[in-house]
């Protein structure tokens, strides 16, 4: 037999490791086409270096992770749950439980002290170095955007409680400017509309003494009761202000007694230029979740504007 007949015969003989030559793969073709499947990667499977792990990033997300009451109550998040199984555990007796809370009730409760305690020396060697400044200025009560907060709007309480009641920043100071010309542009279209209030008064009581009392006509920006609404409107400004810049009753009179030695004329014509420069630059946001917005500010103002004018024109009709 010669060794072409003996290789082709080896060829076709099938057994151990050696397949039907119909089955066996061909020379030059790959036995995987498709290349490794990607699960297969092992640059996936190595592990990630320690630089790498997110741990605390895990720990944060899970620690705060809402969870489910079996009571049916608001859900609340995982650390919460683990500290309200140690409160049960505790009252039900357990030692370890209760030591362990306790402990971290302590730390928490003397870290807080400790940062009042901080807080509550900062602000009152805060105060007491600017005290001396703002006194020997002219108007010490003014707010100053160069001082901030004011000394004088830091109140040390009992228990080491600090609260402030004014400006903190520049933005606080503007608002706080712009109420404060508010309330007394508001101040003098009251003072403007004192004698048509004092005329309103007197004719009230005349009809009151025919009979005449619902036929009154009312003056410009006045209420039923003869209150004027110019002066309400000041008030409600005044009362939105921090304590140290509201008005008290002399310094209101001040205000008005100051306003009367002006003729009416010249009067109108500042409140009218006081109102056009305010209407212009409202701060923003200016007294958010109250009446003291930019809306409602500048729509008293125009109404205000309308109505002195009318007020004007009545009174050149009467001269």
């Amino acid at each position: 037999m010669s060794k072409s007949d003996q290789r082709s015969d080896d060829d076709n003989e099938v057994g151990y490791r050696k397949p039907p030559k119909s089955s066996r793969f061909e020379k030059g073709r790959s036995g995987n086409p498709r290349g490794r499947p990607k699960s297969a990667d092992r640059s996936a499977a190595r592990p990630l270096r320690a630089a790498n792990k997110p741990t605390e990033a895990f720990f944060e997300l899970e620690a705060y992770r809402p969870i489910a009451r079996s009571d049916g109550g608001p859900d609340m998040t995982a650390n919460q749950a683990m500290i309200r199984v140690l409160q049960q555990k505790g009252l039900q007796g357990s030692r370890l439980s209760a030591q362990y809370l306790l402990q971290h009730a302590l730390k928490a409760e003397a870290l807080a002290h400790q940062k009042a305690k901080e807080e509550f020396g900062f602000w009152s060697e805060y105060k007491g170095s600017k005290e001396p400044i703002v006194r020997g200025r002219q108007q010490p009560y003014w707010p100053s955007q160069d001082m901030m907060p004011h000394p004088d709007d830091i109140h040390l309480g009992p228990g080491m409680m600090v609260s402030i009641h004014g400006p903190v920043d520049k933005g606080d100071a503007v608002c706080l400017d712009y109420i404060v010309a508010l309330r007394d542009v508001w101040l003098k279209l009251e003072t403007y509309h004192e004698p048509d209030l004092e005329r309103q008064r007197r004719r009230a009581e005349r009809n009151a003494r025919s009979g005449l009392q619902r036929y009154a006509r009312m003056p410009p920006l006045c209420t039923d009761d003869c209150i004027s609404a110019a002066w309400l409107i000041a008030m409600l400004y005044d009362a939105f202000l921090r304590r140290r810049f509201r008005l008290d009753v002399s310094a209101m009179e001040a205000k008005r007694m100051n306003a009367q030695r002006t003729s009416r004329d010249e009067l109108a014509a500042q409140i009218r230029s006081e109102f056009a420069i305010l209407k212009l630059a409202p701060p923003e946001p200016l007294g958010a979740g109250t009446f003291v917005t930019r809306q409602n500010a500048i729509l008293t103002m125009e109404t205000a504007m309308k109505v002195l004018g009318e007020a004007e024109q009545e009174a050149k009709s009467q001269a």
